[in-house]
């Protein structure tokens, strides 16, 4: 386990990497003209959209509330919805990716609404550009954001405004990437502490999340199995980025060029 120490010796010109571990603390970390906010929530929603994008869901559109889900339901839309790791009764789609591998959502919009990590999405807009993580993209979003040239805040979803350890695992893996290639300096000791835990893992995150409390909390709903899965780095190519109040693919776009 190591990390090199240059990285605190990068010059002052290049872009920083943040990790904010909790939403909570998001409106610590100073602002910035130029950032893109990326938002990281493992269990389940980042992994649930990757995947929804991956089978060619069009578009999804991240709400505040179960209120405003059911709304758009009543309008004939797709909602996809979760509250404490459960689906209500009226959604089509809970906040599983295993919902999302099928060809009925090719070509959809789906309203989404998670308890952890469309708040985060809410939140990190505030600041301007927002992208969407998870093990899934994970070597698509260091590549994309490598070429950018802009601040990165890795926004880690947590659970109800508290730490979690598989985001920070991500977001360790991430800002490792992004910092390996020369092209950014760490902000802070966050970035460096994910970066530790990431490297504490030997490649194999699965044993310490198997302890977190929020898996924990899946395995007592039945929902277990998503971990294995979630932890398959590079299985995506989907970039999804905040565009207006629309999350989309922006790998298409690039694709069709």
């Amino acid at each position: 386990m190591s990390v090199p120490g240059c990285f605190y010796h990068k010059t002052l010109q290049m872009p920083t990497v943040e990790v904010c571990f909790s939403p909570a603390l998001f409106p610590f970390i100073p602002a910035s003209e130029k950032v893109i906010t990326v938002v990281i929530d493992i269990l389940r929603a980042t992994t649930s959209f990757c995947t929804a994008f991956d089978y060619g869901v069009k578009k999804i559109i991240p709400l505040d509330s179960l209120e405003k889900a059911l709304e758009y339901k009543n309008q004939g839309q797709l909602v996809a919805a979760e509250r404490d790791g459960l689906k209500p009764d009226f959604a089509d789609f809970s906040n599983s990716a295993f919902d999302y591998m099928n060809n009925t959502v090719f070509g959809k919009t789906i309203y989404y609404t998670t308890t952890n990590g469309t708040e985060a999405i809410n939140l990190a807009q505030s600041r301007g550009e927002v992208a969407i993580a998870s093990f899934l993209n994970s070597p698509v979003m260091v590549k994309w954001l490598t070429g950018q040239q802009k601040d990165i805040i890795l926004l880690c979803s947590g659970w109800k405004n508290n730490y979690c350890i598989e985001d920070t695992l991500c977001a360790g893996l991430i800002a490792k990437g992004l910092l390996e290639n020369d092209a950014f300096r760490p902000s802070g000791d966050s970035t460096l502490s994910a970066i530790l835990l990431w490297e504490s893992c030997n490649n194999n995150p699965e044993p310490l999340i198997k302890k977190s409390s929020h898996y924990r909390r899946l395995e007592k709903l039945g929902y277990e199995n998503v971990l294995e899965y979630s932890l398959q780095t590079g299985r995506s190519s989907a970039i999804p980025v905040l565009e207006g109040d629309a999350l989309i693919n922006l790998a298409l776009q690039t694709n069709n060029k």
